[in-house]
């Protein structure tokens, strides 16, 4: 009798855990924010860069880096998650990797397909105070990186 009233409340607990860490993705949007590369520049003089959490940026300006999003947001957010990071203003070389996975349902079979690219490096012009998006873009097979400013709305 103890043992079954023990498991209904760990099954119980389980599944109300599982529900509030979901919630807590929903309404946080799955942001990993990394805060300030150099933390001796002043925030006037940072820009923000998000990207997709497709991307891991694994070089700044010729320095290891690893920015990232957290394990499970890269694995069930599928690209949908984001990163957030505060870098100097200025001309900056990224090199970044890409990755992707996604399954299709088709009713009879599931198509499962990935994508990836490794070392993609950018150059870009970093203002400050300004917020910018890096993008992988997929054309024709080839994988590059873009990057523009946010417009807020």
């Amino acid at each position: 009798m103890k043992k079954e009233v023990l498991r209904k409340t760990v099954a119980k607990t389980a599944g109300l855990l599982s529900i509030v860490f979901a919630l807590g993705l929903l309404f946080t949007g799955c942001t990993t924010n990394k805060g300030m590369y150099d933390k001796t520049v002043p925030e006037e003089q940072q820009a923000t860069l998000e990207f997709s959490s497709a991307l891991t940026v694994k070089s700044f300006d010729g320095a290891k880096v690893s920015w990232k999003a957290g394990l499970l947001i890269r694995w069930w957010a599928q690209g949908l998650g984001k990163v957030v990071v505060k870098i100097p203003s200025g001309n900056h070389e990224l090199v970044a990797d890409y990755w992707v996975y996604k399954e299709t349902n088709a009713g009879y079979y599931t198509r499962q397909e990935s994508r990836s690219a490794d070392n993609l490096a950018i150059t870009f012009d970093f203002q400050p105070g300004r917020v910018y998006i890096m993008t992988p873009s997929t054309t024709g097979g080839y994988v590059s990186l873009d990057i523009r400013e946010k417009t807020v709305k």
